[in-house]
Parts: structure tokens; sequence; C-alpha cells
């Protein structure tokens, strides 16, 4: 789970929505990703999710407020976007199917990979610093 999705899923008011068809606690996937998104872009939202999905700012206030629902093709750009698996995590829920813990074990390790490449090129540079203050030296 990201860092910028356990923020917004801790970001909620506390008060969980409850299914009343099977009496048990859950979040509707619309307003867990209206929290994720609120939580990956605290200012100008709308402005930041329109431009994500290739809609108005408007339509974007909308999904936001509740007043009206995301189409498909928004939801498939948006997933296309930086902040898909994000949204993709807030969409799937409580869901876990063999393909999402296979797709979510792979996400992290790409994830510690680019880190560790990072900080390999960060570790090189400092080397090289370090080299060059040695033969100034002399």
């Amino acid at each position: 789970m990201s860092n910028r999705y356990a923020a917004a899923l801790a970001s909620g008011n506390g008060t969980p929505l409850v299914c009343a068809r099977s009496m048990r606690t859950t979040v509707r996937p619309r307003d867990a990703l209206v929290r994720v998104f609120r939580a990956i872009w605290p200012h100008n939202t709308a402005a930041e999710l329109a431009a994500r999905t290739d809609v108005s700012v408007r339509s974007a206030e909308h999904w936001l407020a509740g007043r009206s629902g995301m189409s498909l093709d928004a939801f498939a750009a948006l997933l296309r976007s930086d902040a898909g698996f994000e949204a993709l995590e807030a969409a799937m829920g409580d869901a876990r199917p063999d393909w999402y813990a296979t797709l979510r074990r792979r996400v992290r390790e790409e994830r510690i990979e680019a880190q560790l490449q990072a900080l390999a090129a960060e570790m090189a540079e400092i080397k090289q610093e370090r080299a060059r203050a040695a033969k100034s030296a002399r």
C-alpha cells in the first residue's frame, strides 16, 4: 500500500459506511477514491484530477462532490496516469483476488528496485566527490 493511499484512508472522518446487505463495514469505492484524490492533491484537487482524466474542472468538481459519477473512460485515463495505482487500490477496496496480490507484489518490487538504483547513484556521486577532494588535497 502506498503512503499516499494509506494517508488518504487515515484521513477519513472516522465514520465508515455500512453495507446494509451484509451488515459489514465497508467503504464505497467512490468515497475511497475521493479521499485518495484529496490526499494526493490537497490543493486544486479538481484541477489535478481533470488534467489526468481529460475532463473539465467542473466535471471533476461534480465527481468530488458526489453529484455525478466518473465515466469509465475517465477512470481508465486515471489508471494510466501517475496516480493510477493509488486509484486502483482505492477502487479495489477489500477485494484481494490472486491476480491483484501478484500485481501488488510486483509494484512493491519495482518501487524498491527504483529506490535501490537511486541510492546506488547517490553513493556513486559521493564516492566521486570524495575522490575529487582527495585528488585536490594532494
